[in-house]
């Protein structure tokens, strides 16, 4: 079973249980294989295909990141994932 973790907890966690790291197998064994552009622990994973984008630029000062987050929610979302969408797998988010 090929898993993507959405949380940056979640990519903790999942690791932390010892699931294996890297392509899924045909098996059934559970591999994590994608994260958030968030993720950045345990440092094994961070090779890992990052399947989101934030759509905020984390360069800008506080208030046009404040301004940027209202606006972002408001219409949708504060991240997005490309057109390329991981292969048939669980999918760890809130």
């Amino acid at each position: 079973m090929r898993v993507v973790s959405l949380l940056p907890a979640a990519t903790e966690i999942v690791a932390a249980l010892g699931v294996a790291i890297g392509a899924g197998d045909a098996d059934g064994t559970p591999k994590l294989v994608g994260i958030s552009h968030e993720c950045d622990e345990p440092e094994r994973v961070r090779a890992l295909p990052r399947v989101t984008t934030s759509t905020i630029d984390p360069h800008a000062v506080s208030g046009e990141i404040d301004r940027a987050v209202r606006t972002a929610l408001a219409a949708d979302s504060t991240f997005r994932v490309p057109g390329r969408r991981p292969p048939p797998c669980r999918m760890l988010m809130r």
